[in-house]
Protein backbone atom coordinates (compact mmCIF):
# COMPACT_ATOMS: atom_id res chain seq x y z
CA UNK A 1 0.00 0.00 0.00
CA UNK A 2 2.70 2.23 0.99
CA UNK A 3 4.70 1.95 -2.40
CA UNK A 4 1.50 2.69 -4.22
CA UNK A 5 0.98 5.61 -2.31
CA UNK A 6 4.27 6.72 -2.55
CA UNK A 7 4.45 5.58 -6.65
CA UNK A 8 0.91 8.30 -7.04
CA UNK A 9 2.93 11.23 -4.73
CA UNK A 10 5.69 10.46 -7.25
CA UNK A 11 3.18 11.14 -10.39
CA UNK A 12 1.31 13.88 -8.94
CA UNK A 13 4.66 15.65 -8.45
CA UNK A 14 5.76 14.79 -11.96
CA UNK A 15 2.23 16.11 -13.81
CA UNK A 16 2.79 19.56 -11.06
CA UNK A 17 6.82 19.93 -12.39
CA UNK A 18 5.36 19.32 -16.18
CA UNK A 19 2.42 22.19 -15.89
CA UNK A 20 5.00 24.23 -14.47
CA UNK A 21 7.38 23.99 -16.73
CA UNK A 22 4.77 24.59 -19.42
CA UNK A 23 3.08 27.53 -17.96
CA UNK A 24 6.98 28.69 -17.54
CA UNK A 25 7.72 28.08 -21.34
CA UNK A 26 4.65 29.96 -22.60
CA UNK A 27 5.12 32.42 -20.18
CA UNK A 28 9.07 33.39 -22.11
CA UNK A 29 7.28 32.82 -25.63
CA UNK A 30 4.58 35.45 -24.62
CA UNK A 31 7.62 37.51 -23.20
CA UNK A 32 9.73 37.20 -26.55
CA UNK A 33 6.61 38.04 -28.90
CA UNK A 34 7.13 41.52 -30.79
CA UNK A 35 4.68 44.17 -29.93
CA UNK A 36 2.24 45.66 -32.53
CA UNK A 37 3.16 49.26 -33.32
CA UNK A 38 1.59 52.41 -32.81
CA UNK A 39 2.28 55.03 -35.45
CA UNK A 40 1.04 58.73 -34.34
CA UNK A 41 2.51 61.16 -36.89
CA UNK A 42 4.92 61.79 -39.49
CA UNK A 43 7.37 64.39 -41.00
CA UNK A 44 6.81 65.97 -43.72
CA UNK A 45 3.14 65.18 -43.57
CA UNK A 46 2.77 65.54 -47.53
CA UNK A 47 5.03 66.06 -50.77
CA UNK A 48 4.35 68.02 -53.97
CA UNK A 49 3.86 66.06 -56.79
CA UNK A 50 6.88 65.30 -59.12
CA UNK A 51 9.46 66.24 -56.03
CA UNK A 52 12.31 64.63 -54.94
CA UNK A 53 13.64 61.70 -52.93
CA UNK A 54 13.33 62.49 -49.54
CA UNK A 55 13.81 60.59 -45.79
CA UNK A 56 10.36 60.68 -44.45
CA UNK A 57 10.64 60.30 -40.30
CA UNK A 58 7.68 58.36 -38.49
CA UNK A 59 6.94 58.48 -34.65
CA UNK A 60 5.04 56.42 -32.47
CA UNK A 61 5.29 53.87 -30.20
CA UNK A 62 6.52 49.40 -29.50
CA UNK A 63 9.06 50.23 -32.82
CA UNK A 64 11.76 47.47 -32.71
CA UNK A 65 14.86 46.45 -34.55
CA UNK A 66 13.24 45.01 -37.34
CA UNK A 67 10.02 47.35 -37.55
CA UNK A 68 9.88 48.80 -41.79
CA UNK A 69 7.71 51.42 -42.98
CA UNK A 70 5.50 50.68 -45.60
CA UNK A 71 4.17 52.99 -48.50
CA UNK A 72 0.37 51.72 -49.53
CA UNK A 73 1.68 48.52 -48.36
CA UNK A 74 4.81 48.33 -50.11
CA UNK A 75 8.10 48.33 -48.05
CA UNK A 76 10.77 50.97 -48.33
CA UNK A 77 14.44 51.04 -46.75
CA UNK A 78 13.86 51.65 -42.81
CA UNK A 79 16.19 53.13 -40.09
CA UNK A 80 15.33 52.05 -36.73
CA UNK A 81 16.31 54.98 -34.90
CA UNK A 82 14.77 54.02 -31.39
CA UNK A 83 11.09 52.79 -30.19
CA UNK A 84 9.22 55.85 -30.66
CA UNK A 85 10.76 56.97 -34.23
CA UNK A 86 11.85 55.40 -37.44
CA UNK A 87 12.99 56.54 -40.95
CA UNK A 88 12.28 55.69 -44.23
CA UNK A 89 13.71 56.72 -47.96
CA UNK A 90 11.28 57.70 -49.76
CA UNK A 91 12.22 57.81 -53.91
CA UNK A 92 10.94 60.17 -56.28
CA UNK A 93 8.92 57.56 -57.93
CA UNK A 94 6.17 57.72 -55.53
CA UNK A 95 5.52 61.24 -56.00
CA UNK A 96 4.21 60.87 -59.51
CA UNK A 97 0.71 61.69 -59.14
CA UNK A 98 -1.43 63.73 -56.37
CA UNK A 99 -3.13 61.23 -54.10
CA UNK A 100 -3.22 59.88 -50.67
CA UNK A 101 -0.78 57.48 -49.70
CA UNK A 102 -1.08 55.20 -46.60
CA UNK A 103 1.82 54.96 -44.39
CA UNK A 104 1.84 51.88 -41.56
CA UNK A 105 4.50 50.33 -40.10
CA UNK A 106 4.92 46.43 -39.82
CA UNK A 107 6.73 44.83 -36.83
CA UNK A 108 7.96 41.22 -37.37
CA UNK A 109 7.09 37.66 -36.54
CA UNK A 110 6.92 36.90 -33.46
CA UNK A 111 4.36 38.19 -32.49
CA UNK A 112 4.55 41.86 -34.10
CA UNK A 113 2.00 42.84 -36.77
CA UNK A 114 0.51 46.12 -38.87
CA UNK A 115 -0.33 49.42 -37.46
CA UNK A 116 -2.94 52.16 -38.62
CA UNK A 117 -2.56 53.99 -41.43
CA UNK A 118 -1.38 57.73 -41.58
CA UNK A 119 -2.57 59.66 -44.84
CA UNK A 120 0.21 61.41 -46.61
CA UNK A 121 -0.77 63.93 -49.12
CA UNK A 122 0.74 64.33 -52.53
CA UNK A 123 0.04 67.80 -53.88
CA UNK A 124 -0.54 69.73 -56.91
CA UNK A 125 2.19 72.23 -57.45
CA UNK A 126 1.24 75.44 -55.31
CA UNK A 127 -0.75 78.21 -57.47
CA UNK A 128 1.38 81.25 -58.54
CA UNK A 129 0.72 84.20 -56.69
CA UNK A 130 0.99 86.41 -60.27
CA UNK A 131 3.98 88.99 -60.73
CA UNK A 132 5.01 92.25 -59.16
CA UNK A 133 3.98 93.98 -62.34
CA UNK A 134 2.59 97.74 -61.52
CA UNK A 135 3.66 100.94 -60.84
CA UNK A 136 4.66 101.12 -57.25
CA UNK A 137 5.83 104.08 -54.67
CA UNK A 138 7.48 103.88 -51.33
CA UNK A 139 10.46 104.59 -49.39
CA UNK A 140 14.01 103.45 -48.52
CA UNK A 141 15.82 102.66 -45.17
CA UNK A 142 17.57 105.93 -46.17
CA UNK A 143 14.63 108.06 -45.98
CA UNK A 144 14.57 108.15 -50.00
CA UNK A 145 11.38 108.54 -52.45
CA UNK A 146 11.27 105.50 -54.57
CA UNK A 147 8.81 105.17 -57.49
CA UNK A 148 9.37 102.84 -60.53
CA UNK A 149 7.68 100.36 -62.42
CA UNK A 150 7.53 96.38 -62.84
CA UNK A 151 6.80 95.29 -66.52
CA UNK A 152 5.10 92.05 -67.07
CA UNK A 153 8.68 91.14 -68.46
CA UNK A 154 9.83 91.25 -65.57
CA UNK A 155 12.03 94.76 -66.81
CA UNK A 156 11.98 97.35 -64.42
CA UNK A 157 12.97 101.36 -63.74
CA UNK A 158 12.89 102.32 -60.30
CA UNK A 159 13.89 106.45 -59.41
CA UNK A 160 15.02 107.44 -55.83
CA UNK A 161 15.12 110.57 -54.74
CA UNK A 162 17.83 112.61 -52.36
CA UNK A 163 17.76 111.54 -48.67
CA UNK A 164 14.99 113.37 -46.94
CA UNK A 165 14.14 115.00 -50.55
CA UNK A 166 11.13 113.33 -52.41
CA UNK A 167 11.56 116.96 -54.99
CA UNK A 168 15.40 116.31 -55.95
CA UNK A 169 16.10 112.34 -58.02
CA UNK A 170 19.63 111.32 -57.35
CA UNK A 171 19.53 108.27 -59.30
CA UNK A 172 17.74 105.22 -60.89
CA UNK A 173 18.13 101.34 -60.82
CA UNK A 174 17.27 99.41 -64.05
CA UNK A 175 17.04 95.51 -64.71
CA UNK A 176 15.30 92.61 -65.12
CA UNK A 177 14.01 90.36 -62.59
CA UNK A 178 11.78 87.57 -61.78
CA UNK A 179 8.24 87.27 -60.14
CA UNK A 180 7.93 83.91 -58.55
CA UNK A 181 5.40 82.94 -55.87
CA UNK A 182 5.59 85.90 -54.06
CA UNK A 183 9.17 86.52 -54.52
CA UNK A 184 11.05 89.16 -56.81
CA UNK A 185 14.56 88.61 -57.71
CA UNK A 186 17.38 90.25 -60.24
CA UNK A 187 21.28 89.55 -60.48
CA UNK A 188 22.06 92.21 -63.38
CA UNK A 189 20.60 95.41 -61.93
CA UNK A 190 22.28 98.71 -62.29
CA UNK A 191 22.00 101.95 -60.10
CA UNK A 192 23.05 105.28 -61.83
CA UNK A 193 23.81 107.52 -58.79
CA UNK A 194 23.79 111.24 -59.45
CA UNK A 195 25.47 111.50 -56.25
CA UNK A 196 28.98 110.92 -57.23
CA UNK A 197 28.72 106.81 -57.04
CA UNK A 198 28.72 106.17 -60.48
CA UNK A 199 27.29 103.09 -61.83
CA UNK A 200 27.17 100.36 -59.91
CA UNK A 201 25.91 96.57 -60.38
CA UNK A 202 23.24 95.86 -57.42
CA UNK A 203 20.94 92.57 -57.02
CA UNK A 204 17.44 92.61 -55.88
CA UNK A 205 15.54 90.26 -53.87
CA UNK A 206 11.53 91.34 -52.59
CA UNK A 207 8.36 89.79 -51.51
CA UNK A 208 5.45 90.83 -53.27
CA UNK A 209 1.85 90.72 -52.70
CA UNK A 210 0.22 91.46 -56.19
CA UNK A 211 -1.34 94.52 -56.71
CA UNK A 212 -0.46 95.61 -52.83
CA UNK A 213 2.79 95.81 -51.51
CA UNK A 214 6.79 95.37 -52.66
CA UNK A 215 9.01 94.88 -50.17
CA UNK A 216 12.57 94.06 -50.29
CA UNK A 217 16.63 94.71 -50.64
CA UNK A 218 18.63 96.25 -53.25
CA UNK A 219 22.06 94.63 -52.61
CA UNK A 220 25.09 96.38 -54.11
CA UNK A 221 28.24 93.71 -54.71
CA UNK A 222 31.41 96.69 -54.21
CA UNK A 223 29.36 97.81 -51.14
CA UNK A 224 28.21 96.69 -47.45
CA UNK A 225 25.53 99.30 -47.96
CA UNK A 226 22.98 97.27 -48.51
CA UNK A 227 19.33 99.28 -49.59
CA UNK A 228 16.34 98.04 -47.95
CA UNK A 229 12.85 99.51 -49.46
CA UNK A 230 9.46 99.50 -48.95
CA UNK A 231 6.40 100.11 -51.70
CA UNK A 232 2.27 100.15 -52.42
CA UNK A 233 0.83 99.22 -55.50
CA UNK A 234 -0.45 102.18 -57.01
CA UNK A 235 -3.67 101.99 -58.57
CA UNK A 236 -3.76 104.28 -61.61
CA UNK A 237 -1.39 101.46 -63.47
CA UNK A 238 -4.35 99.27 -64.20
CA UNK A 239 -6.06 102.06 -66.59
CA UNK A 240 -5.29 102.65 -70.08
CA UNK A 241 -2.95 105.12 -71.34
CA UNK A 242 -3.74 107.76 -73.34
CA UNK A 243 -2.25 110.52 -75.10
CA UNK A 244 -5.07 113.20 -75.09
CA UNK A 245 -4.02 114.82 -71.24
CA UNK A 246 0.59 114.18 -72.70
CA UNK A 247 -0.70 116.78 -75.81
CA UNK A 248 0.99 119.91 -74.22
CA UNK A 249 4.62 121.41 -72.70
CA UNK A 250 6.06 119.59 -69.67
CA UNK A 251 8.70 122.12 -67.81
CA UNK A 252 10.75 120.28 -65.11
CA UNK A 253 14.47 118.65 -64.80
CA UNK A 254 16.52 116.46 -66.50
CA UNK A 255 19.37 114.69 -65.43
CA UNK A 256 21.75 113.06 -67.92
CA UNK A 257 25.42 114.21 -67.20
CA UNK A 258 23.84 117.27 -65.33
CA UNK A 259 20.91 118.07 -63.97
CA UNK A 260 18.94 121.33 -65.79
CA UNK A 261 15.82 122.88 -66.55
CA UNK A 262 14.25 121.23 -69.25
CA UNK A 263 11.02 121.50 -71.70
CA UNK A 264 9.64 118.57 -73.44
CA UNK A 265 6.91 119.19 -76.01
CA UNK A 266 4.22 116.21 -77.04
CA UNK A 267 2.24 116.20 -79.70
CA UNK A 268 -1.11 114.34 -80.47
CA UNK A 269 1.19 111.74 -82.73
CA UNK A 270 3.61 110.97 -80.02
CA UNK A 271 6.44 112.77 -81.25
CA UNK A 272 8.41 114.63 -78.96
CA UNK A 273 10.88 117.42 -78.67
CA UNK A 274 13.12 118.83 -75.61
CA UNK A 275 15.66 121.28 -75.20
CA UNK A 276 17.24 121.78 -72.01
CA UNK A 277 19.01 125.06 -70.15
CA UNK A 278 22.23 124.45 -71.74
CA UNK A 279 20.80 123.95 -75.47
CA UNK A 280 20.59 120.21 -75.75
CA UNK A 281 18.29 119.24 -78.05
CA UNK A 282 16.41 116.39 -78.93
CA UNK A 283 13.25 114.51 -80.33
CA UNK A 284 11.84 111.05 -80.26
CA UNK A 285 8.93 109.40 -79.61
CA UNK A 286 6.68 107.99 -76.51
CA UNK A 287 3.86 105.42 -77.32
CA UNK A 288 1.25 104.09 -75.14
CA UNK A 289 2.01 100.59 -74.13
CA UNK A 290 -0.68 97.83 -74.50
CA UNK A 291 0.05 96.06 -71.26
CA UNK A 292 -0.50 98.17 -68.53
CA UNK A 293 -0.55 102.55 -67.92
CA UNK A 294 2.43 103.52 -68.78
CA UNK A 295 4.50 104.35 -72.29
CA UNK A 296 7.48 103.65 -74.07
CA UNK A 297 10.36 106.24 -74.95
CA UNK A 298 13.25 106.49 -77.53
CA UNK A 299 14.66 109.76 -77.58
CA UNK A 300 17.68 110.70 -79.78
CA UNK A 301 19.98 113.58 -78.74
CA UNK A 302 20.98 116.11 -81.15
CA UNK A 303 24.94 116.58 -80.09
CA UNK A 304 26.26 119.78 -79.42
CA UNK A 305 25.56 120.86 -75.77
CA UNK A 306 24.53 117.38 -74.82
CA UNK A 307 25.95 114.94 -72.38
CA UNK A 308 25.06 111.84 -74.26
CA UNK A 309 26.27 113.29 -77.86
CA UNK A 310 23.79 111.79 -80.75
CA UNK A 311 22.92 108.75 -78.95
CA UNK A 312 19.80 107.05 -78.79
CA UNK A 313 18.27 105.94 -75.44
CA UNK A 314 15.05 103.76 -74.96
CA UNK A 315 13.03 103.61 -72.16
CA UNK A 316 9.28 104.30 -70.50
CA UNK A 317 7.31 107.03 -68.45
CA UNK A 318 4.46 107.00 -66.32
CA UNK A 319 2.01 110.10 -66.08
CA UNK A 320 0.26 110.88 -62.71
CA UNK A 321 -2.88 112.68 -63.98
CA UNK A 322 -3.71 114.83 -60.91
CA UNK A 323 -0.48 115.99 -60.32
CA UNK A 324 -0.07 116.66 -63.78
CA UNK A 325 3.91 114.57 -63.45
CA UNK A 326 5.28 113.44 -66.20
CA UNK A 327 8.25 110.71 -65.73
CA UNK A 328 10.70 109.40 -67.58
CA UNK A 329 13.65 107.06 -67.63
CA UNK A 330 15.89 105.47 -70.90
CA UNK A 331 19.06 104.02 -71.19
CA UNK A 332 21.69 103.58 -74.23
CA UNK A 333 22.15 100.26 -75.74
CA UNK A 334 25.07 99.28 -73.80
CA UNK A 335 23.51 100.51 -70.02
CA UNK A 336 26.31 103.02 -69.67
CA UNK A 337 24.09 106.02 -69.97
CA UNK A 338 20.86 107.55 -70.31
CA UNK A 339 17.98 109.79 -69.61
CA UNK A 340 15.69 111.15 -66.85
CA UNK A 341 13.01 113.41 -66.81
CA UNK A 342 10.65 114.81 -64.35
CA UNK A 343 8.34 117.55 -65.52
CA UNK A 344 4.73 119.00 -64.68
CA UNK A 345 2.29 119.93 -67.64
CA UNK A 346 -0.06 123.09 -66.86
CA UNK A 347 -2.83 122.77 -64.34
CA UNK A 348 -6.94 123.19 -65.99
Amino acid sequence: MRRKLFAAAILLLVSVFSVMAACSSDSSHKKNNNPVPVLTSLSPTSATVGGAAFTLTVNGSSFVTGSVVQWNGAARTTTYVGSTQLTAAIPSTDLASTGTAQITVLNPTPGGGTSSAVAFEIQSPPVSAGTAEGLWRGTSSTNRSVAGLILGSGEYWFIYSAVGNSVVISGAVQGNGASQNGRFTSSNGIDFNFEGAGNNPVTVDATYVPKKSLDGTAKYTNSANDLAFTALYQLEYGGTPIMEPLVTTFKGTSYAGLTEYTEVTIASSGGLTGVSASGCRFSGTLTPSTDGNYYTVSVTFQGGACANGTSTVTGVAFFEIYERRLTSAALNSTRTGGFIFVGLGPSY
